[in-house]
Order: structure tokens, then C-alpha cells, then sequence
């Protein structure tokens, strides 16, 4: 299938942060193949035209930390800090679930991204129940099984036995699903993070991922109680704490990365690892504030996530984007701390590099896979606009985005979804009925 779109812009991300005013881009199949401003590329004779008044063409969105499996607890532990959250909602609820309840959560969390202009979700929960939404949804995922067995060095007995059983799935689905699709579904290995992993498992791990060079996607550095209790025990922080035990020799990215020393920062850089900051998921939370500028000083790619619904309470990453920029200026006590440049590009390019993906996604260029949004500006709320990077990340929402295509498929056009969400939506309903029953008995 061939499309050809028009905009009044099209940001292309480009290593020169390209801006092509009155632009076309054209897609044939599943790449770009033409991004410029000669109108005749908009031919009536392609399959598909989109027209472009009013409208902005920029990069799908990538979302490097999720948890979709999550997605019917939203809400859940509200006015708890992270361990307690934690231990006693998310822990407890968790084992209630089953696997409708985690595959529909996904679908619909799936759902709310399409519409909010994802493209791409690394996501962190279960590959064999999740990979097959993504297919049926044609969304670009990079999927991970969680794996755990301790708390604060504290072997979980019944996760013993389960350990091993785990490892060996997991195996599997690289092997089942890493690649699948034409690449539009990866593989991650995902430790959950230093504190809820033996050292038994990290070692499996490690094996893993030199056996298949698959990168590392864990949380770390999330909180002071982590690193507090990590400098008392190891006397080292979690980050080199992983590092010395080789689980970042094929690069990967760390969600959170609240609290850094320079000496983090350094082994980050030195081996290509990029993060996952997750702003409104780490305030919620009271973790704190990511120390970006000094992270982004030293080149390391930055990625932006939601985390999961049930510590963020929407998979929105325009509102990450927003958040970010004003969080910085109050941790640094700048206004120009990161520029609106940068966020933007937290949530495509550098986003798609942490993942090591950008070779093919992550922005506007001949020969990349067509994950691209078109942006409606419409209505009001944009008029003025004097910066085009400000406005994307100041003053849009969800709202604005009109068509999202995915490995040249498309999934939304003039802001409605190709397929009937209904049915899932009322389905959704009912098992969160079914949920809020389970949790009432609990507590």
C-alpha cells in the first residue's frame, strides 16, 4: 500500500532537527519513501492521501517504560510512597489477576496509546500473554516478562521453584517472539530491579543476554530507601551494583534513575544505557526528580515513559512531556534547563536509541519504518504558535492527534480508531466490578 501525506510542517527529528514547512511525506509498504516539500508527491494515484491544513506531521511517539498489564488498576494506592504501594496494593492485587483480566488490561491500555499517538511501548510484564495483543493491535513493541525472587536480599520462598520455570520461559519467548512480525515485536529481559532479585537470578540473566545480546530493562535507582539500603549492604549504588555483576555489557535502559552519583552517570555513558524517566509516575509516587540536565549533559539517551496506570493514572505522553520540562526548571532552579527541543525528542529519537531501534524509528526519514502521527491543530489552542517544539510540548494534548500509522498500517485516521474498541471498553467495565469485589475482601 502506498500513502501520501501533507502537512503546513513536518518535524522530522533528523540529526539536523529538520522542520519542513508545506511538506509531503510518502510511505510505500511498511518505509518512508520520500520526505520533502515537492507537491507532486501527493498524488491522487497512491492508495491513501491525507490531506494536511492545519496539521503537523511528527514521529510516532515512543513510550520506553509501561505496564499495561496494570491498566484495570488505575487508581489503586493513591497517597502511598512507593514501597508501600507497592507491598500493599500493587503486590497483593496483582495475585488476584488473572490472565483475562492482564490481557484485556493490555488491550485497552494498547488502545489508550493509539490514541495519544504511541507508536511504540516497551512494555514490562509478560511476553506470551502480551506479544499477541500487540500483533492484533499493530503496535510497535519491545515486550518483557518480569522476573523476581527476593525483597531487600531476602529469597521469597515460594518463588524459588518458580525461578527456574520463569528463566526457561522466558528463553522461549526470545526465541518464539524476538524478531516476530517482521521486527515490529523485541524482546527485553527484565529483572524487576536489584532489590527483588537473588543474585542467583541476575546470573541467569546475564547468561541470557550474552547468549541472545538482548539489553537489560529493569528498575533502578528509583527511590532512597533503595540506594540507602544498597550502600549499607554492598556499599556500592544499585546502578554499579549491576554493572559489576556484567548485566549491562549489551547495553539497555533503566526506568527511573531518580537518584544518580556521577559515578552512575559515568558507567551509563561508558556503556551505552539509556533511561526511562518517568516523571509523573516518580512524583505521584514521592521518589523525586530525575536529575535529566546532568544526564543529558553527557549524552546519554534519554526516553520518556508512563509507567503503568496504576502510579501515573493515564498512558498520555504528551503529559509526560509537558511535566518534564517544568520539573526540570524547579530541580535546577532554570528556565532553560532542557529545552522543548529535547523533550520532543525524549519521546521519539532518543527514545528510540535507548531502545537501540533508531535505525529504524524515531523519525522522519527516507528509509525508516512509517511510524508516523499527524497532529490537528484545528481549534483553537494553537493559534500564535511562534515555536513550533514549544507548542508540540506545551500545548498539545491527546486530543490533537488525528492519524497514526504503524509499520505503514494505519490505525487512526481524522481522530477515529480503524477498528470498533466497544465491545473491549464495556468488557474492561465488567472486570473492574469483578477487581473492586477481589480487593474489598482483601483489605
Amino acid at each position: 500500500m502506498e500513502i501520501a501525506l501533507c502537512a503546513d510542517s513536518i518535524v522530522t527529528m533528523n540529526e539536523n532537527n529538520d522542520v519542513i514547512k508545506d511538506g509531503v511525506v510518502v510511505v510505500k509498504d511498511n518505509f518512508i519513501s520520500y520526505v520533502g516539500n515537492d507537491t507532486r508527491r501527493f498524488s491522487k494515484r497512491v492508495d491513501v492521501t491525507i490531506e494536511g491544513t492545519n496539521k503537523i506531521i511528527i514521529p510516532g511517539l515512543i513510550n520506553t517504560h509501561a505496564h499495561l498489564g496494570f491498566t484495570l488498576l488505575r487508581g489503586l494506592g493513591e497517597g502511598l510512597p512507593l514501597m508501600r504501594w507497592l507491598r500493599e496494593r500493587i503486590g497483593p492485587m496483582e495475585s488476584c489477576l488473572t490472565n483475562d483480566d492482564i490481557v484485556l488490561g493490555t488491550e485497552i491500555g494498547v488502545i489508550e496509546m493509539i490514541n495519544a499517538g504511541v507508536t511504540c511501548i516497551a512494555d514490562f510484564y509478560d511476553v506470551s500473554l502480551v506479544a499477541p495483543i500487540f500483533k492484533k493491535n499493530g503496535v510497535r513493541g519491545v515486550l518483557s516478562t518480569v522476573l523476581s525472587d527476593s525483597w531487600f536480599g531476602k529469597v521469597e520462598r515460594d518463588k524459588t521453584k518458580q525461578k527456574y520455570e520463569d528463566i526457561n520461559k522466558v528463553e522461549r519467548e526470545i526465541k518464539c517472539w524476538h524478531g516476530h512480525s517482521n521486527g515490529l515485536i523485541r524482546c527485553m529481559l527484565s529483572p524487576h530491579a536489584p532489590y527483588t532479585c537473588s543474585e542467583e537470578l541476575l546470573n541467569s540473566v546475564r547468561k541470557i543476554s550474552e547468549k541472545y545480546d538482548i539489553s537489560i530493562h529493569t528498575h533502578i535507582a528509583e527511590s532512597t530507601e533503595e540506594c540507602a539500603w544498597f550502600l549499607k549492604k554492598h556499599g556500592v549504588s544499585p546502578v554499579t551494583f549491576f554493572n559489576d555483576r556484567k548485566l549491562l555489557e549489551n547495553g539497555g535502559i533503566l526506568a527511573h534513575c531518580v537518584i544518580l552519583n556521577k559515578e552512575d552517570i559515568s558507567i551509563l555513558r561508558n556503556k551505552n544505557v539509556g533511561i526511562a524517566h518517568c516523571p509523573t509516575s516518580n512524583v505521584q509516587l514521592c521518589c523525586g526528580i530525575s536529575p535529566i540536565k546532568d544526564v543529558m549533559e553527557r549524552g546519554i539517551p534519554i526516553g520518556l515513559g508512563t509507567d503503568s496506570a496504576a502510579s501515573n493514572n493515564t498512558t498520555n505522553l504528551f503529559s509526560e512531556m509537558r511535566l518534564v520540562k517544568l520539573l526540570q526548571n524547579i530541580k535546577y532552579g532554570e528556565v532553560t534547563t532542557i529545552t522543548p527541543l529535547n523533550v520532543l525528542k525524549m519521546s521519539t529519537i532518543n527514545a528510540a536509541k535507548s531502545l537501540r531501534i533508531d535505525h529504524e524509528v524515531g523519525s522522519i526519514e527516507v528509509g525508516k519504518k512509517a511510524d508516523i502521527v499527524v497532529l490537528n491543530f484545528d481549534k483553537s489552542g494553537y493559534v500564535g504558535g511562534w515555536d513550533i517544539f514549544s507548542n508540540i510540548v506545551y500545548s498539545t494534548t491527546a486530543m490533537n492527534v488525528d492519524t497514526v500509522i504503524v509499520d505503514g498500517e494505519i490505525l487512526k485516521i481524522n481522530k477515529s480508531l480503524a477498528r470498533n474498541i466497544g465491545p473491549i471498553i464495556e468488557k474492561g467495565k465488567r472486570h473492574i466490578k469483578v477487581m473492586v469485589e477481589k480487593y474489598k475482601r482483601m483489605v
